[in-house]
């Protein structure tokens, strides 16, 4: 019965997609047609718009320029005319065509003659030499006339020049002034009909061309390759344009190209598409039609087999609904199927193949446990969206699930504390991350891989060893006394630092002795000294930021690295800030004494000095040695 049905539904299928693909066939043709028409007619209105408004706006930019021409002439003018001395100065005339942003200026005398001017191979020119300087010729007989040329190649050198000319205002001669018309000649390119066709939105292999309406050359055009081209040499049908929209099937370089064409003023706008696209739109639209009247017989006859085995199906749905509520947690087991022995074997299977699953996971965790290794496990399957996780897992991660929440929310939960861990690693290359919790640092040793479907974390709580590998470099790298960086810390953030020219930018190494220090000691004993010592390190370790290293380097001599400022003036900032505190501060042992702190100061800028930091640091010592000798020398007198 269901083939019976299943026949007879193809037949009615068939025979209705046949008609409905005839009739869609012919509406397309005509709607297609009617869309790439309006489309046209949009493309050449959005043409007509942009040639209008770019030669409104190439007209006000020649506009603009001639005015400034002259008022720039007038302003030339005037300084000839009030600073005379200018007129035998030909470099303080360049420097006033600098100022006035000119790039010629010609002084003419009463006859039209150039007598002088920014350039000497134009002297003896007149207003007779050549077409371009005959312009100027009605000023010799009028000398209220200001006259501004339009833009043409200039006589000696056809160059495209703009000259503007002004009789001085004592009627001495006449200032002319050249300026070379960039900014007209590139608002005069962009508006250029290329350009403007090149800023018109189209379709793949649809071209747009304008073509002259005289002679039907091809002004500006889409395609590239066609450009200087005659439109019939080519094959467009410019001659059967008219005012209005005009659609020509023709053949464009043995093509088939259906073209749309349309008269305006001297120019005609012609565009072309493809006849093969439009049929293959046609088609394809069809073709989906097709589809979605097949897809619809596929869902039929889905449908109507689902009725017939819906008793089989109802079951599975069942298994599939407890394997569910198995991974949410709020099940442990498939229930039994009676109605259907192959599902009720089915379910139990299942059931076996879960305990199995616990059972593994169970034993691994009571062997890891055993073990003493503080180890937890993720293992989330991409292909079910199921998952595990160990109970270390939490203990690691100083995490506590939340009660009363689904098992999904608690791992979104883990996940965000692992992506939050992942930001503050320890050693990236080792997979070594801090953990703050609880006001104590932990060190997570994170390991993360995928087989199959399955992505798996590994956590190890790797605080105990790395807690004592801080300890032993904090040991190392930090002085006893100051806490500063012992010489050796000192020497191997150098050794980093001066790798990056473009870390340190502006730096310089301060090289600090402390004064004083045999007298405190014989004084005051090696107690108060080394007090001495912590108080003169806490002045310039204080304000210890991001760009300043600190160190003792021994006894009561110290190194400071200032790094990383954007100009040499704020590093000189700086080391003032650490020299004025010398002897600006006192240390108070007891009631009514005060022991200033002192000391002397010597400093290398890296880049002036020198490049090397084993360098920089002799220099800096030696300064350190000379401001201490002058001190000396300064307590004596």
């Amino acid at each position: 019965m269901i083939k019976s049905l299943t026949r007879g539904l193809f037949g009615i299928v068939l025979v209705g997609l046949i008609s409905i693909i005839t009739l869609n066939y012919y509406f397309r043709f005509s709607r297609s047609h009617a869309q790439l028409e309006r489309v046209s007619e949009d493309y050449f209105r959005q043409v007509s718009t942009l040639i209008r408004e770019n030669q409104n706006e190439l007209d006000t930019a020649l506009e603009d320029f001639s005015n400034t021409s002259l008022r720039r002439a007038k302003t030339a003018s005037y300084v000839v005319e009030h600073y005379p001395e200018i007129e035998t100065d030909i470099h303080e005339l360049k420097k006033l065509a600098d100022i006035l942003e000119v790039d010629e200026i010609h002084l003419f005398d009463l006859s039209g003659e150039i007598y002088f001017g920014t350039h000497p191979e134009y002297y003896h020119f007149t207003f007779q030499s050549g077409e371009q300087m005959n312009y100027f010729l009605p000023m010799l007989e009028d000398s209220s006339l200001e006259m501004c040329q339009e833009i043409m190649p200039n006589t000696a050198e056809n160059k495209l020049m703009q000259y503007a000319a002004v009789w001085r205002e004592d009627r001495k001669g006449i200032i002319q002034v050249g300026l070379v018309p960039e900014r007209v000649m590139k608002i005069k390119e962009e508006n250029s009909l290329n350009n403007i066709v090149s800023l018109i939105p189209s379709e793949k292999e649809a071209e747009l061309y304008i073509v002259s309406k005289e002679n039907g050359d091809i002004l500006a055009s889409t395609n590239t390759s066609n450009k200087e081209e005659n439109a019939e040499r080519i094959g467009l049908p410019w001659k059967e344009a008219t005012s209005s929209m005009e659609m020509v099937h023709t053949k464009i370089g043995g093509k088939k190209h259906c073209v749309f064409l349309q008269e305006h003023q001297d120019m005609v706008y012609i565009r072309t598409y493809p006849s093969r696209l439009l049929i293959r739109e046609i088609f394809l639209d069809s073709g989906f039609i097709a589809v979605y009247i097949l897809l619809l017989f596929v869902i039929t006859a889905i449908l109507l087999r689902h009725y017939t085995n819906s008793k089989v199906v109802k079951g599975l749905n069942q298994i599939n609904r407890d394997m569910k509520d198995i991974e949410n947690g709020s099940k442990s087991y498939v229930d039994n199927i009676t109605q259907i022995p192959e599902l009720s074997e089915l379910a139990d299977s299942i059931n076996v193949m879960t305990d199995s699953i616990r059972s593994a996971f169970r034993n691994f965790s009571v062997a890891v446990e055993k073990s003493n290794i503080q180890m937890g496990i993720y293992d989330y399957s991409k292909l079910n969206n199921r998952y595990f996780i160990s109970e270390q897992v939490w203990q690691i991660l100083k995490l506590h699930r939340k009660e009363g929440v689904s098992p999904e929310k608690n791992r979104e939960m883990l996940c965000a504390r692992v992506e939050e861990l992942k930001q503050n690693f320890y050693d990236e290359e080792k997979h070594i991350y801090k953990l703050n919790a609880e006001n104590i640092t932990y060190y997570v040793h994170i390991e993360e891989f995928e087989y199959e479907h399955n992505r798996v974390l590994l956590f190890i709580d790797a605080t105990n060893e790395y807690t004592e590998k801080e300890k032993i470099i904090l040991e190392r790298d930090r002085d006893y006394l100051t806490n500063l960086y012992t010489r050796r810390a000192f020497m191997e953030k150098m050794e980093e630092l001066f790798q990056s020219e473009s870390v340190l930018k502006h730096a310089a190494i301060l090289m600090i002795d402390a004064d004083g220090l045999k007298q405190v000691n014989d004084e005051n004993g090696h107690s108060l000294g080394d007090q001495y010592l912590k108080q003169i390190a806490s002045l310039f370790s204080a304000d210890n930021t991001e760009q300043t290293i600190c160190a003792r380097l021994g006894g009561d001599e110290f190194a400071v690295l200032l790094y990383g400022y954007d100009s040499e003036q704020e590093l000189l900032n700086a080391i003032q800030e650490i020299e004025w505190k010398d002897a600006s501060y006192y240390m108070k042992p007891t009631e009514g004494i005060e022991i200033p702190l002192r000391f002397s100061i010597g400093y290398a800028v890296y880049g002036k000095d020198a490049e090397d930091y084993h360098v920089l640091l002799k220099c800096a010592d030696e300064r350190m040695y000379l401001k201490k000798g002058e001190k000396r020398g300064s307590a004596v007198r």
